[in-house]
Parts: structure tokens; C-alpha cells; sequence
């Protein structure tokens, strides 16, 4: 073998083992350390703090990766299909992205949880005539932004870094709509599930300390 022959094999074998390492090692990184959350299966219904006050809606998440999660966003949209109620605009979908008292964490460590307070009140976009029309008196309460329109959505949306890896991803809640709103708190096995207040045992959603992570 001459040395030109040498060359060119050691290219041929060479290229595409190297590029299958490097799509190994992207695929390792990318797919294998990364953040992974989980979402709870419906919206929890509590009353307000005060007497008097509009009742609050939470969606909670954990992190079940392997490490913990850090430079956190968070994004509560609501998406109406045909707000208007105008047939010309049967596909249209009307986003907003909906105040909450949880939108940026620096870190959310393994096995941790935050939990999402939407505020409608605190929606300056609700407050726009279109939605003044269409909720056409009635208060600005999830179950009937819901109703608007043809059909309503409410999705979370969480990216994340992986502290180690430092790979990012995204994840999204399942699409709830109005039959997900349930009372209640969170707890059960999962620290998810959402399970009856007994005022026998004081686990009532307005004791605690921290409306975030309980």
C-alpha cells in the first residue's frame, strides 16, 4: 500500500468515525443530561386569602431528573380559538401570556417543586376591551375565560438548564381545559395529585407558608 493509498483510508475510516463520536457524544449530553419535570394533572382551585377575594388557580411541577435544574422560566398562556365569535375568524387563536407569581427560578433542586399561582387580576391583556366584550359582565375567573370563544386552553410551559451538562430544554403541561379545574390541595403520593382539604387535620392551602412549593 502505497502511502497515498494509506492516507486516503485513514481518511476514509477516520471521517465518519469521527463524526459518528461526535453525534454520540451530542446525543449522551443532549438526551441523557438534561433537566426532566412533571406536571400535575389538573388545575387546583383554592379560595382566596381573604374573605372576599376572587379564588386562586395553581398548577404545580417537580423536577424528577437526575440533577437539579437551574436558570428556570416559566410561562402560563391561556389560547382561545375565536374570541370574537366571528366566522371569518373560526381558526383564529387569541395567546396571552397570564401573570404568575412564579416566572423565573434560579434553581430548582432534585426531587423539588414550585408551584404556579396564576393572576388573572394582575393580566393587564385581560383588562382589554376584546375580553370586557366577550366575558360581557362576568367576572375574570378561569372557568369562565374557558368559555370563551370556541374552544380554551390553559398550557404551562418550563425551560431549564441541567446544572451539570448545562443543556437546556423545554417542557409543556398537558393542554388543561375547564373540566381539569378541581378543588382541593395538593399532596398524595406524588405531592401532585390534587386530594380533598380536611379541616380535621388543618391541611388547609391557605396555611401555608409558601403557596409556591406547598
Amino acid at each position: 500500500m502505497t502511502a497515498l493509498e494509506g492516507a486516503l483510508l485513514s481518511t476514509l475510516v477516520g471521517v465518519p468515525f469521527g463524526i459518528a463520536a461526535s453525534f454520540a457524544a451530542w446525543y449522551i449530553v443532549f438526551r441523557g443530561f438534561v433537566p426532566k419535570f412533571k406536571f400535575s394533572d389538573e388545575i387546583n382551585k383554592v379560595p382566596g386569602l381573604v374573605a372576599g377575594e376572587p379564588p386562586r388557580y395553581r398548577v404545580k411541577f417537580i423536577n424528577v431528573g437526575w440533577r437539579d435544574a437551574i436558570d428556570v422560566d416559566v410561562y402560563s398562556r391561556l389560547r382561545i380559538r375565536n374570541l370574537s365569535q366571528v366566522p371569518e375568524y373560526l381558526n383564529t387563536w387569541t395567546i396571552v401570556t397570564l401573570s404568575s407569581d412564579t416566572t423565573h427560578e434560579p434553581k430548582v433542586p432534585k426531587g423539588g417543586s414550585r408551584m404556579v399561582v396564576l393572576g388573572l387580576d394582575e393580566t393587564a391583556e385581560l383588562e382589554k376591551p376584546m375580553f370586557k366584550r366577550a366575558l360581557d359582565g362576568r367576572a375574570t375567573t378561569l372557568e369562565n375565560l374557558f368559555s370563551l370563544g370556541k374552544e380554551a386552553e390553559l398550557v404551562v410551559w418550563v425551560l431549564a438548564y441541567d446544572e451539570f451538562s448545562g443543556a437546556r430544554k423545554g417542557f409543556i403541561s398537558k393542554h388543561y381545559h375547564l373540566d381539569d379545574i378541581r378543588e382541593g390541595r395538593f399532596g398524595g403520593s406524588s405531592g401532585i395529585d390534587i386530594v380533598p382539604i380536611n379541616i380535621n387535620d388543618g391541611s388547609s392551602p391557605v396555611a401555608a407558608p409558601d403557596v409556591r412549593n406547598g
